[in-house]
């Protein structure tokens, strides 16, 4: 049956019909890695972010298109390494076949200029705010704040400075112009008398605010920023740099212990020492102690030990990093570049890719399509595609109020980690427990039971994908109009390294 989402004008109407429409199982409800969910195509199809940086939707498409030939290679990698150890059928010995599936993906174009955009906006402000908190706390211990002045508006100034020190259309880096920076802050300062700053001599003064300057210099970090200035997100240099994950790889245990992932590890530990795989960094995602059952603790619930993790970190020479969940989503991600002198064909159109590879649980993996949406809605930096619009009135409408987001995201918790526990063998569980059943009942809004949350967004889907569809249709017709040699030879090109690799890695 076709579902039709014409116009979305009736939001209240589809969460009806979302939330008690019956239940159709797909088998790919848990694998949707041909493109992002979340993502957008063009800036009047935005909710949220910073449009102003982002990037055209055609130069996107461009970039998702050249990324083909890095995916085939993630793929081939993937599939020569650990195509052995996939689930064939349930007389296959776990401990032999833990994976149930591999899965690569290219983003699309539109989820390319979401990321761009979200990241490049939190990664700006971030920014822009440790400076501004920076200055703020250093001239507060050596010098006297006005007694008028409120030090919330004082911060609030000196960010507003921080940010507009050069221009609100293009974004320099504080730590890296920072004598720039700190005059303008004086300056506003001084404007508005929010500090006594002859309460010293000037001399002590200049002192004082070289010191300052100083400590700002050493701690400049200029890996998002060239020249003093951010990664430039509207070209295809900058496209790469803030969407560092353009290509993406799953492996979906069946078994996700240790003892089961150490078969993974261990085959891509050849692929590393093989030199056909350069990791730059694993993250492992660990559930908080504080949050887990009286009678677990946090080796029942990772992926793989910190030991088992090393040693491929070691083998790559690439740091491991613990991160503490703080929504509780568990997993093991690792960094890649994908580097190779095949993809350096055609003055190098293909290179500089970078990705990540995940190693998750199928039962975790079913829940993270759902949370990831309600995670991006709780920072308003994220940029979401309008298709999503009703999912995002119907989750601020009941996710609001101090108690209830802390109870929603403790049973979002407390949800992770009973996906994490849950037996292999139990079955293909669709549902997830409800509200009650993990003890949240007088706490969060039954409308915000995750079962009702995924079938909303479920419809949202739907319209997505016929967005993406009809997007990409337009394209490619107009195109072949415009530019029918150079996009046959484009395809041709692509075609010809997806060959060199496949007889190269056989």
């Amino acid at each position: 049956m076709r579902i039709s989402l014409n116009t979305f004008n009736n939001y209240s109407n589809i969460v009806k019909n979302a939330i008690t429409s019956p239940f159709r199982p797909s088998n790919t409800s848990f694998v949707p890695l041909k493109a992002d969910t979340v993502s957008f195509s063009g800036s009047a199809k935005l909710v949220g972010g910073d449009m102003k940086f982002a990037p055209t939707d055609s130069l996107c498409r461009q970039v998702s298109e050249n990324a083909e030939p890095a995916r085939f290679l993630l793929e081939t990698i993937l599939d020569n390494y650990l195509g052995q150890y996939k689930f064939d059928s349930k007389r296959d010995n776990p401990k032999e076949k833990p994976i149930q599936d591999i899965k690569t993906r290219k983003k699309s174009s539109s989820s390319i200029r979401e990321k761009v955009v979200s990241k490049y906006s939190k990664c700006t402000n971030s920014e822009g705010n440790a400076f501004a908190e920076t200055v703020f706390n250093s001239l507060s211990a050596n010098f006297p704040m006005s007694p008028t002045s409120d030090p919330k508006v004082v911060l609030d100034d000196i960010k507003r400075a921080t940010k507009y020190s050069y221009s609100e259309d293009i974004r320099m880096s504080p730590y890296a112009n920072v004598d720039m920076f700190f005059d303008d802050i004086i300056a506003e300062l001084q404007l508005y008398g929010h500090f006594d700053f002859n309460a010293v001599s000037e001399q002590r003064r200049d002192v004082i605010f070289n010191l300052i300057k100083s400590d700002l210099k050493a701690a400049n970090d200029d890996a998002h920023h060239i020249e003093g200035r951010f990664y430039d997100p509207t070209i295809v240099k900058g496209i790469k740099h803030w969407a560092n994950d353009i290509i993406g790889g799953r492996v979906i245990m069946r078994e996700p212990g240790p003892e089961y992932t150490g078969i993974v590890l261990d085959g891509l530990m050849q692929a590393v020492n093989d030199g056909v795989l350069k990791i730059t960094s694993i993250e492992n995602n660990v559930p908080n102690p504080d949050k887990i059952p009286t009678n677990k603790k946090q080796n029942d619930y990772v992926y793989a030990t910190n030991k088992q993790l090393q040693a491929l970190a070691d083998a790559a020479n690439a740091p491991l990093i613990e991160n503490v969940s703080k929504s509780g989503y568990l997993s093991v991600h690792i960094d890649i570049a994908l580097d190779d002198k095949l993809l350096e064909m055609y003055n190098g159109v293909f290179e500089g890719f970078s990705g990540e590879i995940q190693i998750i649980g199928e039962d975790v993996l079913k829940l993270k399509e759902v949370e990831d949406l309600c995670y991006k809605l709780k920072d308003n930096k994220n940029a979401i595609h309008v298709d999503y619009k009703p999912f995002i009135d119907y989750f601020t409408e009941y996710y609001k109020g101090d108690d209830v987001k802390k109870a929603f995201d403790d049973y979002t918790y407390a949800l992770y980690l009973s996906q994490r526990a849950i037996p292999s063998n139990s079955g293909n569980n669709y549902f997830f427990p409800s509200i009650a059943e993990l003890g949240f009942a007088d706490r969060v809004p039954e409308e915000l039971d995750f079962n009702k949350l995924r079938k909303i967004k479920e419809y949202c889907d739907i319209k997505h994908e016929e967005t993406q569809k009809k997007e990409k249709e337009e394209y490619d017709r107009k195109m072949l109009e415009k530019k029918p040699v150079q996009r046959m030879k484009k395809h041709r090109d692509i075609n010809t390294v997806k060959k060199a690799i496949t007889y190269t890695y056989s």
